[in-house]
């Protein structure tokens, strides 16, 4: 009898946990032009004024899925940030979505848009400022 791929997963991941960064990890210091770096990364895709509500900078994590593992694959500086695309008829949206960006000093290394978990606060993938 075949045991579902499902269920596999799940106890497969029930025996492992998301790993946490070395209580001594270094996360290098924090980045200073983070509001002039996030717009200039969508430079050519959007207009500056796309960009509001930019929070400060805060130590987090990252982790891989349960089922790889969960280990560590970045931790450092991140900022949390709201952008107002386009709607269809060419005006900007309400709300705006929210963006998580991911610095390694002043450079911008990756981003997570709409929906991410990974907030500072969580306890699953975001690191503790202390």
């Amino acid at each position: 009898m075949r045991i579902p791929t499902l269920f596999l997963v799940i106890l497969i991941s029930g025996c492992t946990s998301f790993d946490k960064p070395p209580p001594d990890a270094d996360y290098g210091v924090p980045p200073k032009h983070y509001k002039q770096m996030i717009p200039i990364y969508f430079t050519g895709s959007l207009p500056p004024s796309a960009i509001r509500n930019i929070g400060l900078p805060e130590q987090g994590y990252r982790n891989k899925g349960l089922a790889f593992g969960g280990k560590v694959t970045w931790y450092g500086w991140m900022v949390q940030a709201r952008v107002h695309n386009n709607n269809m008829f060419g005006t900007p949206s309400r709300d705006g979505l929210p963006y998580l960006f991911f610095f390694d000093g002043e450079e911008i290394i990756g981003h997570e848009e709409k929906g991410h978990t990974l907030i500072t606060g969580t306890g699953v993938f975001a690191g503790e400022t202390e």
